[in-house]
């Protein structure tokens, strides 16, 4: 923004003109690193490694620039006249942050201290390069090495090493965060310590101005340094605090009780995981590894998608961001499903998964059961039962079982506004009997599409009979259900079925009821719309009838 809108100080942070800008390629690069932070909490590999890549660019690009005598056009390339140049520094940084951010997806990793002495020394430069131009800015800006490093870069660098300390589950993190009694005091006590190494780094620094710039690097390095062991050392004293004393009994009960419920969870029939919120594996039992053909020590850091089949692992994604994502009061303590899962060997196996979560942490327990022959069988039969064979939407035996469980579940608790939609297409016995049957097949198949493209996300579709589709919505004005019945009968009559060469067209006639709450009877009232469609067939084909509601339930 500093360098579109001409602002000075937004590119320098400074109203002096020695103070070096911010150049507006290491902006953007910066925007892309603060996206990869994002993206770590997240788990999306994929965002983190392009992050990655382009950082090591620019770092390649700008020591090419420094030391190779050439110019690459790299800060020309989106303001012309821009006249700033990246540092030493930025080049550095921006190396740093391409070997860490691929670096924190590995749990295994992150945990080691090599990790932290990464972070830190990711932090060094920008710190350094802060605490140089507190004390003497002017000298700061005449050292090589910091030399078009400015304070916007050299603060938003900093800030990112602090973002990606706090987004990954590292020593340092949970050194800091440790849930111990003693921890609040000992918070104080870090923070207390660092302003005042800050203070007395910074007034040594200042008293050793001289007006030569080497000696206020040496002591901006130093003081850097000096901090940063500093935070290494509170991380690593309160990494190995204890809690407070307890009894030998205690201790050998407690360990007792861990050794029986370890023992309990390995020699379980059924597969167990741990995972957290980003979908990565913290453990899995024995019979596990047998189940999927990993080594146990192999599934920690791996990432639950790998058991799954490619063409599944969006749709699973998706499942499992909606169970984290869920308010607490709709969220469930389990949830069951099916789950198809995939081997190392490649073999792709029917599994039961049941998910178990409590409000209080962010872990996940995943208990998953192969399917044998019969319950495969069961599982398909009833998925066939709930779901139309030929529109895969669910079909009128669902709409049945819909109608019996709603009002206990749903209405007496919603003031919501409802709409029922009867979508009635004419003239599908005479596509049937003229093209055949698969022909027809295919219609339906084409027009269940058109509809699912117009539902939002809490509206229900089923297929009643053999040429009509209901659907129910909520929270929707009565000009909004005409206008969605007027959009699904358009693009029911202008999409097209192929057949060979041609194209083959079908018309609906559109019935709806709009209602304040959704009928206790609600089988009478689609079967309400239903008649007054045929009555009015064939004067009414391809139209839109707003159907006033049952007296009765009025």
């Amino acid at each position: 923004m500093g360098w579109l809108a001409n602002i000075d100080i937004l590119r320098n942070f400074a109203f002096f003109a020695f103070y070096p800008a911010m150049p507006l390629v290491n902006a953007v690069g910066m925007m892309v690193l603060a996206i990869a932070v994002g993206a770590l909490r997240r788990g999306l590999s994929q965002i983190i490694w392009l992050s990655a890549i382009t950082s090591l660019l620019l770092s390649i690009g700008n020591f090419t620039e420094l030391f190779g005598d050439t110019s690459l056009g790299l800060h020309h390339l989106f303001i012309t006249h821009s006249e700033s140049h990246s540092s030493i520094s930025s080049a550095v940084g921006f190396a740093l942050a391409a070997i860490t951010l691929p670096l924190s997806q590995q749990p295994a990793f992150t945990q080691r201290k090599t990790f932290i002495g990464l972070l830190l020394l990711n932090a060094l430069l920008p710190l350094s390069a802060l605490l140089a131009y507190t004390s003497n800015a002017y000298a700061a800006a005449r050292a090589s090495l910091f030399d078009g490093y400015s304070l916007p870069e050299a603060l938003s660098h900093l800030l990112l090493v602090v973002g990606i300390g706090l987004t990954t589950p590292n020593r340092l993190h949970a050194s800091l965060f440790a849930d111990h009694p003693d921890a609040a005091a000992l918070r104080k006590y870090a923070l207390a310590l660092l302003m005042v190494v800050l203070a007395a780094t910074l007034l040594t620094t200042h008293l050793s101005i001289q007006l030569r710039f080497g000696s206020v690097l040496v002591f901006a390095l130093y003081a850097a340094t000096l901090l940063l062991s500093l935070v290494a050392f509170l991380a690593v004293t309160y990494s190995r605090a204890t809690p407070p004393a307890r009894s030998a009994a205690d201790l050998d009960g407690a360990h007792a009780h861990q050794e029986q419920l370890l023992a309990f969870v390995e020699e379980s029939g059924d597969g167990i995981l741990m995972v957290d919120n980003t979908g990565t594996i913290r453990y899995a039992n024995s019979t596990c590894s047998k189940m999927f053909g990993y080594p146990q020590d192999e599934f920690v850091g791996m990432r639950l998608n790998e058991l799954i089949p490619k063409r599944f692992r969006a749709k699973h994604l998706e499942h499992f961001a909606h169970f984290f994502a869920a308010h607490p009061a709709e969220k469930k303590y389990v949830k069951r499903g099916r789950l198809t899962g995939i081997s190392k060997e490649g073999i792709e196996k029917a599994l039961a998964i049941s998910l178990f979560r409590r409000e209080e942490n962010s872990l996940v327990i995943a208990t998953l059961r192969e399917l044998n022959g019969l319950e495969r069988d069961i599982a398909e039969r009833m998925k066939h039962i709930q779901h139309d064979l030929v529109t895969g939407v669910p079909d009128r035996q669902e709409f049945g079982r819909f109608c019996q469980n709603h009002w206990d579940q749903v209405v007496r608790k919603s003031e919501r506004h409802f709409c029922i939609f009867v979508i009635d297409l004419d003239g599908l016995r005479l596509i049937n009997s003229k093209y055949g049957r698969e022909f027809g097949n295919a219609v339906l198949q084409n027009v269940a599409a058109n509809i699912k493209s117009r539902q939002r996300g809490g509206d229900r579709l089923f297929r009643y009979t053999s040429d009509e589709f209901i659907m129910i919505c909520s929270d929707i004005t009565p000009d909004a259900c005409e206008l969605l019945a007027e959009r699904i009968r358009t693009s029911i009559k202008v999409v097209p079925t192929r057949l060979g060469d041609n194209n083959i067209y079908i018309t609906a006639s559109v019935g709806f009821t709009h209602c304040d709450q959704l009928p206790a009877n609600l089988m009478d009232t689609v079967a309400h719309i239903t008649n007054v469609l045929h009555k009015q067939q064939p004067d009414y084909k391809d139209q839109v009838v707003p159907v006033a509601q049952l007296p009765e339930f009025k």
